[in-house]
């Protein structure tokens, strides 16, 4: 239950990140929010579909979720790094120096 929850909110958060952006490029926050969509929403179905003797043959696909969910979250940092440098810098960003 805690899984569905989270993927549900998640998803509903990454909706109104898109519905209510301003700027051409999305913030951190809905990076975070995909990250947490994607995770929950995929472990849900390969624990829910894959009986006991199923999950251990098939493990690798839960690591490759794992995988996924953080390659979402490192674009994310690495789409959101002039907001970081701008923070640092006193409101000046990397693509202004």
């Amino acid at each position: 239950f805690t899984s569905v929850a989270l993927a549900f909110f998640a998803g509903f958060l990454v909706l109104e990140i898109i519905e209510n952006k301003k700027s051409s490029r999305l913030p951190l926050s809905f990076w975070i929010a995909f990250g947490i969509f994607f995770y929950h929403l995929c472990t849900f179905f390969i624990k829910g579909l894959i009986n006991e003797q199923g999950a251990r043959e098939l493990w690798f696909i839960q690591n490759l979720v794992n995988i996924t969910t953080n390659i979402i979250y490192a674009l994310g940092f690495w789409v959101c790094r002039d907001e970081f440098a701008a923070a640092k810098v006193g409101g000046q960003t990397l693509s202004n120096t």
